[in-house]
């Protein structure tokens, strides 16, 4: 059985209802300033210990360094967004498209491909992505109508 935070908690609950609009959770009686401070503050010591784990592991730290991570990350939430619950973010479309991706990728090195085309496919997976959402949504203004 799998903990989903934004629904099996109380403060999950009022994350997710003040991410999704902060004056009815403000009048609802949710302390919309301190659930986005603490949001902010765990975001940041995530991102902290992510820090120290990637410079513990490659032995230097180089600012620039970060950008070649963005892409994927991107491509993987927004295909897992599409891909078990289309519209809502969550973690077993990221896991699906994390293994996707990698599943690519992998291949791709297998094959002998150059580097740069692991970004082109990155690139790829993000526009479908785009594209599978587009194709949900007008499924679903279709159906309501």
């Amino acid at each position: 059985m799998s903990l989903n935070l934004f629904e099996q908690t109380v403060y999950g609950r009022r994350l997710l209802f003040t991410g999704r609009g902060r004056e009815v959770a403000r009048l609802s009686g949710i302390r919309v300033n301190r659930v986005r401070v603490s949001a902010m503050t765990a975001s940041g010591f995530i991102s902290a210990l992510a820090g120290v784990m990637y410079v513990g592991t490659t032995g230097a730290a180089d600012p620039s360094s970060a950008f070649s991570f963005l892409l994927p990350a991107f491509a993987a939430a927004f295909l897992g967004f599409t891909a078990i619950r289309p519209g809502r973010f969550n973690a077993w479309g990221t896991f699906v498209a994390v293994y996707f991706l990698i599943s690519g990728i992998t291949g791709l090195e297998l094959r002998g491909v150059p580097a740069f085309v692991q970004q082109l496919f990155y690139g790829a997976a993000l526009i479908l992505a785009v594209v599978l959402r587009q194709m949900a949504r007008g499924r679903t203004e279709v159906s309501a109508e």
